[in-house]
């Protein structure tokens, strides 16, 4: 079996668009560099020089196939792409599929010019923690509202209530896909991509 990884190919783009408050930008890996294009300005960032890479599952109430790749570049420049394209409010664009063949890409492409940089997956720690704080927080409180105030909450509530018992589950899918740790190079865990059919 080959340990070599796989050439680098042509250039890669895959556009993106997270929010409301960014425009629309193009990411190219292209020879020994990426370039980010947004709005006739561009950037450009020797893959040598990224140090960190982390990719994660990071899901919202209207994005629940939402991922994400991270990268923090020498000097602590950082770059946030993902595979939701932002339209409108509330309308997002799955592009998992491009977005997928785009992380698997970079990941090959550092493979061979920057073999120092370090590859996580999930959430930091500290997220994790004050994440987990916070759930078990809200999780407490709704116990409570349900036990002591049962009967006189007001329809609006009982809807958040309920809303809030459905995202158990997702919650739980969350924190089993995104427990931190390291990762190889060539072995991107499965639960911080999206699927190869989606």
């Amino acid at each position: 079996m080959n340990s070599q990884p796989p050439p680098i190919g042509a250039a890669t783009s895959y556009e993106a668009r997270l929010t409301l408050f960014e425009k629309v930008r193009t990411f190219t890996i292209e020879g020994p560099r990426i370039r980010i294009e947004e709005e006739g300005r561009t950037t450009e960032i020797l893959l040598s020089d990224i140090v960190d890479v982390r990719c994660r599952y990071y899901p919202t109430r209207s994005q629940l196939n939402r991922f994400e790749c991270l990268l923090q570049a020498k000097g602590g420049m950082k770059v946030k792409i993902g595979n939701q394209f932002y339209r409108g409010v509330a309308d997002f664009e799955d592009r998992s599929l491009d977005y997928r063949k785009f992380v698997v890409a970079l990941h090959v492409a550092l493979a061979k010019l920057s073999p120092n940089c370090v590859f996580h997956s999930g959430v930091t720690k500290t997220s994790l923690y004050l994440i987990a704080a916070f759930l078990i927080g809200s999780m407490l409180t709704l116990a409570f509202l349900i036990l002591f105030l049962g009967a006189s909450l007001p329809g609006f509530a009982v809807v958040k209530l309920i809303i809030l018992i459905l995202m158990i589950p997702i919650s739980i899918k969350w924190f089993y896909k995104n427990k931190p740790k390291k990762y190889r190079i060539h072995a991107i865990p499965t639960d911080v991509l999206p699927p190869k059919g989606s």
